[in-house]
């Protein structure tokens, strides 16, 4: 995974660091959905092509791994999560950075299933003809 990229919340008690451990978290887990984002496009212009089926399964499975790193970062963190859930009234003004990149990762996330939304009404129409 990439190396963290230093957050706002740099304070020094146990929610601080709690706060930089889920900020680290979701910016990883933002450039790997960005990173999904890029290869359903792909995958898109692939169908509109009229690629072969390798091709999409190459992507697919691309995007099955991307989301399996995912998981795995949301088990590896649970416990980080527990403990924000009982602290996160305590933090105050450094939730505005972990708020934005869930508000970014959410973004994507619907911009994901809009494509693939789209890729599902051409397989279908294609499939018709």
């Amino acid at each position: 995974m990439a190396s963290p990229i230093s957050t706002a919340a740099s304070g020094s008690g146990p929610e601080s660091k709690v706060l930089d451990r889920l900020c680290v978290l979701y910016q990883n887990e933002l450039r790997i959905y960005e990173h999904v984002l890029e290869l359903t496009r792909r995958q898109a212009a692939a169908v509109r092509r009229g690629e072969g089926m390798e091709v999409l399964q190459g992507l697919l499975m691309e995007k099955k791994h991307q989301l399996e790193l995912i998981s795995a970062l949301e088990e590896e963190n649970a416990g980080v999560k527990i403990v924000w859930e009982r602290r996160r009234h305590t933090v105050g003004s450094e939730q505005a950075s972990l708020q934005r990149l869930l508000r970014q990762a959410g973004n994507r996330i619907e911009e994901i299933l809009g494509i693939e939304a789209e890729i599902d009404r051409m397989l279908i129409d294609g499939a018709a003809v």
